[in-house]
């Protein structure tokens, strides 16, 4: 499955909806279409914390960021 975007994620993230926010924005710079990203924000919001996290591992790649 190709990811829809590189996110590199603050290491102080620790808001999951502060990350779903993050991942929107990145998917939208990147070029991905709506629907993806809708379908997206649909399986991350269908479950708990750790499933968003699932979700979000499974559509982005990520990286974090060193302070």
């Amino acid at each position: 499955m190709k990811k829809l975007a590189t996110v590199k994620l603050p290491s102080s993230a620790g808001n999951t909806l502060e990350i779903l926010a993050i991942c929107q924005k990145a998917a939208r710079q990147s070029g991905a279409g709506q629907d993806e990203t809708l379908a997206f924000l649909e399986e991350a919001t269908s479950g708990d914390h750790d499933f968003a996290l699932a979700a979000i591992m499974k559509h982005f790649e990520l990286r974090l960021s060193e302070w």
